[in-house]
Protein backbone atom coordinates (compact mmCIF):
# COMPACT_ATOMS: atom_id res chain seq x y z
CA UNK A 1 0.00 0.00 0.00
CA UNK A 2 1.51 3.41 -1.09
CA UNK A 3 0.81 6.29 1.10
CA UNK A 4 0.70 9.66 -1.42
CA UNK A 5 1.71 12.41 0.39
CA UNK A 6 0.55 14.90 -2.24
CA UNK A 7 -2.71 15.05 -0.66
CA UNK A 8 -3.45 18.46 0.77
CA UNK A 9 -6.34 19.52 -0.91
CA UNK A 10 -9.33 19.36 1.93
CA UNK A 11 -9.03 19.46 5.41
CA UNK A 12 -8.93 15.82 6.92
CA UNK A 13 -11.33 14.81 9.76
CA UNK A 14 -11.06 12.13 12.23
CA UNK A 15 -12.00 8.85 10.12
CA UNK A 16 -14.70 6.78 11.38
CA UNK A 17 -14.67 4.13 9.30
CA UNK A 18 -12.18 2.77 6.90
CA UNK A 19 -14.02 2.10 2.99
CA UNK A 20 -12.18 0.85 0.07
CA UNK A 21 -13.41 1.80 -4.10
CA UNK A 22 -11.95 -0.62 -6.13
CA UNK A 23 -11.32 0.66 -9.66
CA UNK A 24 -10.01 -1.07 -13.04
CA UNK A 25 -8.93 2.03 -15.06
CA UNK A 26 -6.92 5.10 -15.24
CA UNK A 27 -7.48 7.67 -13.03
CA UNK A 28 -5.44 10.53 -14.50
CA UNK A 29 -8.35 12.87 -16.26
CA UNK A 30 -10.88 14.47 -14.33
CA UNK A 31 -12.21 16.44 -16.77
CA UNK A 32 -14.41 13.82 -18.41
CA UNK A 33 -18.17 13.00 -17.44
CA UNK A 34 -17.02 9.76 -15.76
CA UNK A 35 -13.99 11.60 -14.16
CA UNK A 36 -16.03 14.52 -12.64
CA UNK A 37 -18.44 11.99 -11.37
CA UNK A 38 -16.00 9.43 -9.34
CA UNK A 39 -14.57 13.42 -8.00
CA UNK A 40 -17.81 13.92 -6.83
CA UNK A 41 -18.49 10.60 -4.83
CA UNK A 42 -14.82 10.78 -3.38
CA UNK A 43 -15.88 14.28 -2.24
CA UNK A 44 -19.21 12.94 -0.38
CA UNK A 45 -17.22 10.10 1.16
CA UNK A 46 -14.98 12.09 2.23
CA UNK A 47 -17.64 14.72 3.71
CA UNK A 48 -18.62 11.52 5.69
CA UNK A 49 -14.79 11.08 7.37
CA UNK A 50 -14.46 7.75 5.86
CA UNK A 51 -11.05 6.21 5.78
CA UNK A 52 -10.90 5.77 1.53
CA UNK A 53 -8.02 3.48 -0.11
CA UNK A 54 -8.31 3.84 -3.90
CA UNK A 55 -7.45 0.15 -4.97
CA UNK A 56 -6.86 -0.68 -8.38
CA UNK A 57 -7.31 -3.62 -10.35
CA UNK A 58 -2.97 -3.99 -10.96
CA UNK A 59 -3.08 -4.71 -14.66
CA UNK A 60 -6.35 -3.51 -15.90
CA UNK A 61 -5.84 -0.11 -14.67
CA UNK A 62 -3.40 0.80 -17.02
CA UNK A 63 -5.28 0.10 -20.06
CA UNK A 64 -3.48 0.63 -23.36
CA UNK A 65 -0.19 2.14 -21.23
CA UNK A 66 2.14 0.90 -18.74
CA UNK A 67 2.34 3.63 -16.56
CA UNK A 68 -0.05 6.26 -14.62
CA UNK A 69 -0.54 8.87 -12.72
CA UNK A 70 -3.47 9.61 -10.15
CA UNK A 71 -4.67 13.22 -10.85
CA UNK A 72 -4.51 15.58 -8.06
CA UNK A 73 -7.98 16.57 -7.34
CA UNK A 74 -8.90 12.86 -6.34
CA UNK A 75 -5.22 12.44 -4.64
CA UNK A 76 -6.81 15.42 -2.25
CA UNK A 77 -9.63 13.77 -1.25
CA UNK A 78 -8.26 9.96 -0.32
CA UNK A 79 -6.67 8.47 2.09
CA UNK A 80 -4.13 5.68 0.54
CA UNK A 81 -3.63 4.46 -2.91
CA UNK A 82 -3.06 0.73 -3.45
CA UNK A 83 -2.01 -0.54 -6.87
CA UNK A 84 0.36 -3.77 -6.59
CA UNK A 85 2.40 -4.97 -9.14
CA UNK A 86 3.87 -1.24 -9.99
CA UNK A 87 6.70 1.09 -8.29
CA UNK A 88 5.90 4.41 -7.74
CA UNK A 89 8.43 6.74 -9.50
CA UNK A 90 8.21 10.38 -9.61
CA UNK A 91 4.77 10.88 -8.66
CA UNK A 92 3.78 8.13 -11.54
CA UNK A 93 3.33 4.24 -10.88
CA UNK A 94 5.05 2.09 -13.61
CA UNK A 95 3.97 -1.42 -14.33
CA UNK A 96 6.03 -4.51 -13.38
CA UNK A 97 3.86 -6.92 -15.13
CA UNK A 98 5.18 -8.03 -18.21
CA UNK A 99 1.78 -9.21 -19.36
CA UNK A 100 1.21 -5.07 -19.05
CA UNK A 101 4.37 -4.08 -20.92
CA UNK A 102 3.55 -6.94 -23.58
CA UNK A 103 0.44 -5.21 -24.00
CA UNK A 104 1.96 -1.91 -24.14
CA UNK A 105 4.13 -3.18 -26.91
CA UNK A 106 1.63 -5.06 -28.81
CA UNK A 107 -0.76 -1.51 -29.13
CA UNK A 108 2.90 0.57 -30.32
CA UNK A 109 2.70 -2.12 -33.34
CA UNK A 110 -0.56 -1.76 -33.63
CA UNK A 111 -0.49 2.29 -34.40
CA UNK A 112 2.89 1.80 -36.44
CA UNK A 113 0.53 -0.30 -38.87
CA UNK A 114 -2.24 1.86 -38.91
CA UNK A 115 -0.10 4.83 -39.20
CA UNK A 116 0.95 3.56 -42.38
CA UNK A 117 -2.42 1.67 -43.81
CA UNK A 118 -4.14 6.16 -42.66
CA UNK A 119 -6.23 4.09 -40.17
CA UNK A 120 -5.71 6.86 -37.68
CA UNK A 121 -9.45 7.29 -36.78
CA UNK A 122 -9.67 3.39 -36.03
CA UNK A 123 -10.02 3.31 -32.15
CA UNK A 124 -8.02 0.40 -30.33
CA UNK A 125 -9.81 -2.27 -29.02
CA UNK A 126 -11.10 -1.38 -25.53
CA UNK A 127 -12.08 -3.44 -22.10
CA UNK A 128 -14.08 -1.06 -21.06
CA UNK A 129 -17.07 -3.64 -19.40
CA UNK A 130 -15.32 -7.24 -19.33
CA UNK A 131 -15.16 -8.86 -16.20
CA UNK A 132 -11.89 -9.12 -14.44
CA UNK A 133 -9.76 -12.46 -15.15
CA UNK A 134 -9.36 -15.11 -12.57
CA UNK A 135 -5.64 -14.31 -11.44
CA UNK A 136 -6.52 -10.45 -11.05
CA UNK A 137 -10.04 -10.91 -9.44
CA UNK A 138 -8.15 -12.96 -6.50
CA UNK A 139 -5.27 -10.38 -6.44
CA UNK A 140 -7.82 -7.11 -6.20
CA UNK A 141 -9.87 -8.71 -3.85
CA UNK A 142 -6.88 -9.73 -1.63
CA UNK A 143 -5.58 -6.20 -1.28
CA UNK A 144 -9.16 -4.78 -0.71
CA UNK A 145 -9.25 -7.10 1.94
CA UNK A 146 -6.16 -6.03 3.06
CA UNK A 147 -7.38 -2.48 4.03
CA UNK A 148 -10.05 -3.89 6.67
CA UNK A 149 -13.16 -2.34 5.32
CA UNK A 150 -16.41 -1.72 6.64
CA UNK A 151 -17.97 -0.40 3.01
CA UNK A 152 -16.43 -1.49 0.02
CA UNK A 153 -17.77 0.77 -3.57
CA UNK A 154 -16.77 -1.13 -6.94
CA UNK A 155 -16.78 1.38 -10.52
CA UNK A 156 -19.05 -0.12 -13.24
CA UNK A 157 -20.89 -3.69 -13.16
CA UNK A 158 -18.08 -4.86 -14.39
CA UNK A 159 -16.36 -5.11 -11.21
CA UNK A 160 -19.50 -5.92 -9.28
CA UNK A 161 -18.97 -9.47 -8.88
CA UNK A 162 -16.18 -8.66 -6.94
CA UNK A 163 -18.09 -7.82 -3.99
CA UNK A 164 -19.55 -11.43 -2.99
CA UNK A 165 -15.99 -11.88 -1.52
CA UNK A 166 -17.08 -9.45 0.74
CA UNK A 167 -20.17 -10.57 2.75
CA UNK A 168 -19.78 -8.74 5.94
CA UNK A 169 -19.14 -5.75 4.00
CA UNK A 170 -21.37 -3.01 3.11
CA UNK A 171 -21.51 -3.43 -0.49
CA UNK A 172 -22.07 -1.11 -3.42
CA UNK A 173 -21.80 -0.30 -7.10
CA UNK A 174 -20.69 2.96 -8.27
CA UNK A 175 -22.39 2.54 -11.97
CA UNK A 176 -21.16 5.99 -14.45
CA UNK A 177 -23.06 4.22 -17.26
CA UNK A 178 -25.23 0.66 -17.95
CA UNK A 179 -23.32 -1.10 -20.87
CA UNK A 180 -26.36 -2.68 -21.57
CA UNK A 181 -28.59 0.36 -22.16
CA UNK A 182 -24.83 2.15 -23.39
CA UNK A 183 -24.90 -0.82 -26.54
CA UNK A 184 -28.43 -0.46 -27.50
CA UNK A 185 -27.90 3.48 -27.92
CA UNK A 186 -24.91 2.71 -30.47
CA UNK A 187 -27.08 -0.22 -32.36
CA UNK A 188 -30.03 2.13 -33.07
CA UNK A 189 -27.45 4.41 -34.79
CA UNK A 190 -26.47 1.56 -36.78
CA UNK A 191 -23.04 1.85 -34.45
CA UNK A 192 -20.92 -1.11 -33.10
CA UNK A 193 -20.87 -0.92 -29.12
CA UNK A 194 -17.01 0.68 -28.33
CA UNK A 195 -17.34 -1.99 -25.27
CA UNK A 196 -18.67 -5.20 -24.13
CA UNK A 197 -22.41 -5.71 -25.44
CA UNK A 198 -24.56 -7.56 -22.89
CA UNK A 199 -28.16 -7.50 -21.94
CA UNK A 200 -29.27 -5.91 -19.29
CA UNK A 201 -30.60 -8.75 -17.45
CA UNK A 202 -27.15 -10.46 -17.42
CA UNK A 203 -25.74 -6.98 -16.32
CA UNK A 204 -28.62 -7.09 -12.97
CA UNK A 205 -26.44 -10.32 -12.47
CA UNK A 206 -23.42 -8.96 -12.44
CA UNK A 207 -24.50 -6.63 -9.35
CA UNK A 208 -26.45 -9.63 -7.49
CA UNK A 209 -24.16 -9.01 -4.67
CA UNK A 210 -24.70 -5.38 -4.04
CA UNK A 211 -27.38 -3.77 -1.48
CA UNK A 212 -26.86 -0.20 -2.62
CA UNK A 213 -26.76 1.34 -6.53
CA UNK A 214 -25.52 4.34 -7.52
CA UNK A 215 -26.88 5.74 -10.53
CA UNK A 216 -25.61 8.65 -12.78
CA UNK A 217 -29.14 9.00 -14.04
CA UNK A 218 -32.85 8.99 -13.36
CA UNK A 219 -32.81 7.01 -16.49
CA UNK A 220 -30.53 4.30 -15.53
CA UNK A 221 -32.75 3.54 -12.29
CA UNK A 222 -35.89 3.27 -13.84
CA UNK A 223 -34.08 0.72 -16.32
CA UNK A 224 -32.44 -1.62 -13.95
CA UNK A 225 -34.64 -1.43 -10.34
CA UNK A 226 -36.92 -3.85 -11.81
CA UNK A 227 -33.84 -6.33 -13.14
CA UNK A 228 -32.24 -5.75 -9.57
CA UNK A 229 -34.75 -5.28 -7.17
CA UNK A 230 -33.46 -6.59 -3.82
CA UNK A 231 -30.90 -3.36 -4.10
CA UNK A 232 -31.66 0.08 -3.07
CA UNK A 233 -31.10 2.14 -6.19
CA UNK A 234 -30.36 5.92 -5.61
CA UNK A 235 -29.50 8.86 -8.43
CA UNK A 236 -26.41 10.68 -6.94
CA UNK A 237 -26.97 14.39 -8.89
CA UNK A 238 -23.95 15.84 -10.18
CA UNK A 239 -22.02 17.98 -8.17
CA UNK A 240 -22.16 21.68 -9.55
CA UNK A 241 -18.74 23.05 -10.29
CA UNK A 242 -17.35 26.44 -8.55
CA UNK A 243 -15.83 28.74 -11.08
CA UNK A 244 -14.06 31.81 -10.36
CA UNK A 245 -16.54 34.62 -10.49
CA UNK A 246 -13.30 37.31 -11.11
CA UNK A 247 -12.13 35.59 -13.67
CA UNK A 248 -11.71 37.66 -16.98
CA UNK A 249 -13.94 36.09 -19.54
CA UNK A 250 -15.06 36.73 -22.80
CA UNK A 251 -18.11 38.65 -24.13
CA UNK A 252 -18.90 36.75 -27.63
CA UNK A 253 -22.57 36.26 -28.18
CA UNK A 254 -21.73 32.86 -29.76
CA UNK A 255 -23.06 29.35 -29.10
CA UNK A 256 -20.53 26.68 -26.93
CA UNK A 257 -20.09 23.26 -27.01
CA UNK A 258 -17.84 21.66 -24.68
CA UNK A 259 -16.58 17.72 -24.38
CA UNK A 260 -13.94 15.26 -24.13
CA UNK A 261 -13.24 13.04 -26.88
CA UNK A 262 -15.52 9.93 -26.75
CA UNK A 263 -18.20 8.32 -29.18
CA UNK A 264 -20.86 9.98 -27.68
CA UNK A 265 -19.75 13.52 -28.06
CA UNK A 266 -18.39 12.66 -31.70
CA UNK A 267 -22.02 11.51 -31.96
CA UNK A 268 -23.53 15.25 -30.46
CA UNK A 269 -20.99 17.20 -32.40
CA UNK A 270 -21.43 15.81 -35.43
CA UNK A 271 -25.28 16.02 -34.81
CA UNK A 272 -24.55 20.18 -34.35
CA UNK A 273 -22.56 20.39 -37.34
CA UNK A 274 -24.66 18.75 -40.05
CA UNK A 275 -27.97 19.54 -38.68
CA UNK A 276 -28.39 21.97 -36.18
CA UNK A 277 -25.53 24.26 -36.90
CA UNK A 278 -26.31 25.40 -40.40
CA UNK A 279 -29.87 26.27 -40.12
CA UNK A 280 -28.74 28.77 -37.38
CA UNK A 281 -26.48 30.30 -39.88
CA UNK A 282 -28.98 30.70 -42.15
CA UNK A 283 -30.49 33.08 -39.58
CA UNK A 284 -27.70 34.54 -38.28
CA UNK A 285 -25.25 34.02 -40.90
CA UNK A 286 -22.22 35.53 -39.04
CA UNK A 287 -23.09 33.20 -35.86
CA UNK A 288 -20.03 31.13 -34.34
CA UNK A 289 -20.40 28.13 -33.00
CA UNK A 290 -17.10 27.82 -29.99
CA UNK A 291 -15.73 23.69 -29.52
CA UNK A 292 -14.42 23.69 -25.97
CA UNK A 293 -12.13 20.41 -24.93
CA UNK A 294 -10.40 17.16 -27.45
CA UNK A 295 -13.42 16.71 -28.81
CA UNK A 296 -12.88 19.56 -31.72
CA UNK A 297 -8.74 18.29 -32.26
CA UNK A 298 -10.36 16.25 -34.85
CA UNK A 299 -11.57 19.57 -36.99
CA UNK A 300 -8.92 20.76 -39.63
CA UNK A 301 -9.06 24.82 -38.94
CA UNK A 302 -10.27 25.24 -42.86
CA UNK A 303 -13.51 23.05 -42.47
CA UNK A 304 -13.40 24.98 -38.93
CA UNK A 305 -13.87 28.56 -40.47
CA UNK A 306 -16.05 26.95 -43.26
CA UNK A 307 -18.41 25.85 -40.73
CA UNK A 308 -18.49 28.69 -38.78
CA UNK A 309 -16.95 27.09 -35.84
CA UNK A 310 -13.82 28.11 -33.41
CA UNK A 311 -12.02 25.32 -32.18
CA UNK A 312 -10.70 26.86 -27.99
CA UNK A 313 -9.49 23.32 -27.52
CA UNK A 314 -8.75 22.21 -23.91
CA UNK A 315 -8.39 24.90 -21.32
CA UNK A 316 -7.57 24.25 -17.22
CA UNK A 317 -10.02 26.66 -16.56
CA UNK A 318 -13.72 26.96 -18.54
CA UNK A 319 -14.46 30.59 -17.05
CA UNK A 320 -11.61 31.50 -18.69
CA UNK A 321 -12.61 30.44 -22.09
CA UNK A 322 -16.14 30.57 -22.55
CA UNK A 323 -18.06 33.60 -23.27
CA UNK A 324 -20.43 34.91 -20.37
CA UNK A 325 -22.78 35.71 -23.39
CA UNK A 326 -22.93 32.11 -24.90
CA UNK A 327 -25.50 29.64 -25.30
CA UNK A 328 -24.82 26.12 -24.13
CA UNK A 329 -25.77 23.52 -26.75
CA UNK A 330 -26.03 19.43 -25.43
CA UNK A 331 -27.46 17.68 -28.15
CA UNK A 332 -27.46 13.73 -26.72
CA UNK A 333 -27.38 11.13 -29.26
CA UNK A 334 -25.31 8.09 -27.72
CA UNK A 335 -24.00 7.01 -24.76
CA UNK A 336 -25.65 6.38 -21.33
CA UNK A 337 -25.36 8.37 -17.86
CA UNK A 338 -25.65 12.11 -17.68
CA UNK A 339 -24.67 14.57 -19.90
CA UNK A 340 -22.20 16.57 -17.09
CA UNK A 341 -21.99 19.20 -19.46
CA UNK A 342 -25.41 20.81 -18.75
CA UNK A 343 -24.35 21.34 -15.54
CA UNK A 344 -21.28 23.22 -16.15
CA UNK A 345 -23.25 25.69 -18.70
CA UNK A 346 -25.52 26.30 -16.05
CA UNK A 347 -22.82 26.81 -12.94
CA UNK A 348 -21.20 29.42 -15.72
CA UNK A 349 -24.33 31.26 -15.96
CA UNK A 350 -25.21 30.21 -19.46
CA UNK A 351 -28.89 29.33 -20.76
CA UNK A 352 -29.10 25.71 -22.15
CA UNK A 353 -30.52 23.78 -25.38
CA UNK A 354 -30.73 20.55 -25.54
CA UNK A 355 -32.18 17.74 -26.73
CA UNK A 356 -34.96 15.42 -25.00
CA UNK A 357 -32.38 12.64 -24.19
CA UNK A 358 -30.06 14.80 -22.93
CA UNK A 359 -32.32 16.07 -19.88
CA UNK A 360 -34.05 12.46 -19.56
CA UNK A 361 -31.52 11.61 -16.93
CA UNK A 362 -32.34 14.23 -14.90
CA UNK A 363 -35.56 12.84 -14.12
CA UNK A 364 -37.70 16.43 -13.70
CA UNK A 365 -35.48 18.13 -12.02
CA UNK A 366 -34.44 20.43 -15.02
CA UNK A 367 -37.97 20.74 -16.99
CA UNK A 368 -38.14 24.35 -16.19
CA UNK A 369 -34.75 25.62 -16.86
CA UNK A 370 -33.16 24.07 -19.80
CA UNK A 371 -34.56 24.57 -23.34
CA UNK A 372 -35.82 21.39 -24.95
CA UNK A 373 -36.04 20.23 -28.56
CA UNK A 374 -37.00 16.91 -30.43
CA UNK A 375 -35.96 18.22 -34.34
CA UNK A 376 -33.05 19.57 -35.41
CA UNK A 377 -35.09 22.80 -36.59
CA UNK A 378 -36.62 23.61 -32.94
CA UNK A 379 -33.13 23.21 -31.67
CA UNK A 380 -31.80 25.37 -33.74
CA UNK A 381 -34.84 27.59 -33.69
CA UNK A 382 -34.25 28.15 -29.82
CA UNK A 383 -30.71 28.61 -30.50
CA UNK A 384 -30.89 31.50 -33.01
CA UNK A 385 -33.59 32.73 -30.28
CA UNK A 386 -31.05 33.12 -27.23
CA UNK A 387 -28.58 34.35 -29.39
CA UNK A 388 -30.62 37.20 -31.03
CA UNK A 389 -32.57 38.07 -27.54
CA UNK A 390 -30.15 39.96 -24.93
CA UNK A 391 -33.42 39.60 -22.14
CA UNK A 392 -33.96 35.97 -22.92
CA UNK A 393 -30.31 34.82 -22.63
CA UNK A 394 -30.32 36.54 -19.21
CA UNK A 395 -33.29 35.35 -17.99
CA UNK A 396 -32.66 32.07 -19.03
CA UNK A 397 -29.06 32.12 -17.59
CA UNK A 398 -30.48 33.74 -13.81
CA UNK A 399 -33.41 31.29 -13.79
CA UNK A 400 -30.33 27.81 -14.54
CA UNK A 401 -27.88 29.12 -11.78
CA UNK A 402 -30.81 29.81 -9.21
CA UNK A 403 -31.95 26.08 -10.03
CA UNK A 404 -28.95 24.27 -8.91
CA UNK A 405 -29.81 23.94 -5.52
CA UNK A 406 -31.61 21.13 -6.49
CA UNK A 407 -28.92 18.98 -7.08
CA UNK A 408 -28.37 18.11 -3.44
CA UNK A 409 -26.65 14.58 -2.54
CA UNK A 410 -27.97 15.00 1.64
CA UNK A 411 -29.53 11.51 0.79
CA UNK A 412 -26.86 9.51 0.06
CA UNK A 413 -24.71 11.55 2.30
CA UNK A 414 -26.52 10.17 4.84
CA UNK A 415 -26.47 6.55 3.61
CA UNK A 416 -22.77 6.63 3.70
CA UNK A 417 -21.99 8.04 7.15
CA UNK A 418 -24.38 5.16 8.59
Amino acid sequence: MIKDQTQSGMDKKSPTKRAVMIVARRLDDVQSGSGQYLLAYLVLCRAQSLHMTLVFAPQRSFGNLAWSRVHPDILAVVDDIDWSGTMHLAGRYVSTSPKVWARFACRLGCEAIRAVRRQRTTAYPSKLGQVLGQAETAVTVARAKHCKPELVTVEYSSLAPLLAAFPEQRRLVFLHDLFSLRAQNFMSQGLVPDHVDLSLRDEARRCDAAQIVIHASRTEIDALQDALPQAEHIWMRPKVPTFTTQAKRPNDICAVFIGSKHAGNDGALAYLRTKVWPLVRQRIPLAKLHIVGTIGDTIKPEIAAREGLLLIGAVPDLARAVSCNAVGLAPMDLGSGIPIKIIDYLALGLPVVATDKATRPFGRELDDIVATAETPFEFAEKVAQLLQNDDLRKAASKAGQAALDRLSNTYLSNILAE
